[in-house]
C-alpha cells in the first residue's frame, strides 16, 4: 500500500510524495533472494527500516546454520587423531573435506551474527 502525502513549501503548486512502507517486497525481495541464491552477502539499503528485512533474506536457515556448525565439527573429529586423521570424510551420506569446511565456516559466521543458535549437536560414531 502507497502512502500519498502533500509536500509542503511548493509555492502552491500540486505535488505529492509518494513513499510506501518498509517491506521485504520494498527492498525487492525476489531480487533479493536471487542475489543471496547467487552467493551474494547482502544488500545496500536506503532506510534503517530496511535493514531487518534484508537481515532476514541474506541470514541463513537454522537448518542451514546447523548443518554447516554439524559440517565443522565433523570435519574437526575427522581429521584430528581420534577420528583417523582423515582429509575427508562421511557426514551421513554426504562427503566433506577443506573446501566443505571453508564453506560451512561462511554460513556459521552469518548465523551467529544473525543470533541463531544450535539445535543440534555431532556425535562420532
Amino acid at each position: 500500500m502507497a502512502i500519498v502525502e502533500p509536500i509542503a513549501g511548493t509555492g502552491g503548486a500540486r505535488r505529492f510524495r509518494v513513499s510506501s512502507p518498509v517491506t521485504k517486497e520494498t527492498i525487492g525481495d525476489v531480487a533479493a533472494a536471487s542475489a543471496a541464491a547467487l552467493g551474494y552477502d547482502g544488500k545496500w539499503v536506503l532506510h534503517p527500516g530496511q535493514i531487518a528485512a534484508a537481515n532476514e533474506i541474506y541470514a541463513p536457515s537454522q537448518q542451514d546454520y546447523d548443518h554447516a556448525a554439524l559440517i565443522l565439527d565433523a570435519y574437526d573429529y575427522f581429521t584430528s587423531e581420534a577420528g583417523g586423521a582423515k582429509g575427508a570424510a562421511m557426514l551421513g551420506d554426504e562427503m566433506i573435506d577443506e573446501a566443505s569446511r571453508k564453506m560451512a565456516l561462511v554460513i556459521a559466521g552469518k548465523g551467529r551474527a544473525a543470533g541463531l543458535t544450535r539445535t543440534s549437536a555431532f556425535e562420532p560414531g
